[in-house]
């Protein structure tokens, strides 16, 4: 199947106990590496305490979103994201840094870059990528990123696809009226 570039945000359901996950509800979500391809997993926060958390390339905290608030699915464009990538792979900023993750998996799953393996160290994991075109390859840090980072990353995200089409850039639908503040340190997902 050829991806096309569209999120949107599934629904949650705990994938230990099966139970529809409630708006408002805090949980937790993993990626990691299947037959392939990356799969989400999505737990209660009781039974993420139970996983084993080392299997996965990534997790976050997240709240399930409201009734009528759900974020609309949207198109991201392969060759503005690999743009993207180029321009912030090697950025010491934070939140730059937090961008340049997020986009390099979006490449990947658009074909784009190619996952090649996780490297593990005691306090961080690594991914090793490859870019068949130009035969380079690249070794992007998982920022281990806050909800707030998320966020931020997500409406850097929403601006840059809803210029084109005159939106707001705000994920909550409002107007976007600034950058948030990201905090520079702390860590929600290991």
């Amino acid at each position: 199947m050829d991806w096309e570039g569209k999120i949107v945000a599934p629904r949650l359901a705990c994938c230990s106990s099966g139970r529809v996950l409630a708006p408002g509800e805090w949980c937790h979500s993993a990626l990691l590496l299947e037959e392939g391809g990356f799969v989400r997993r999505d737990f209660s926060v009781e039974a993420w305490d139970a996983e084993d958390q080392q299997r996965y390339l990534s997790w976050w905290r997240t709240r399930v979103p409201e009734a009528g608030n759900e974020r609309k699915a949207f198109r991201l464009n392969a060759e503005t994201l690999g743009q993207i990538f180029a321009n912030l792979k090697d950025s010491r900023s934070r939140a730059q840094q937090c961008l340049a993750y997020v986009v390099a998996l979006a490449l990947v799953r658009a074909r784009k870059l190619q996952f090649i393996t996780v490297e593990r160290g005691p306090n961080d994991a690594v991914l090793v990528l490859g870019d068949r075109v130009k035969d380079l390859r690249y070794r992007v840090r998982d920022p281990q990123m806050t909800p707030a980072e998320e966020q931020h990353v997500l409406d850097g995200l929403l601006a840059v696809t809803d210029t084109a089409s005159g939106e707001s850039g705000r994920a909550d639908g409002s107007a976007d009226t600034g950058r948030p503040e990201v905090p520079e340190s702390g860590s929600a997902s290991a």
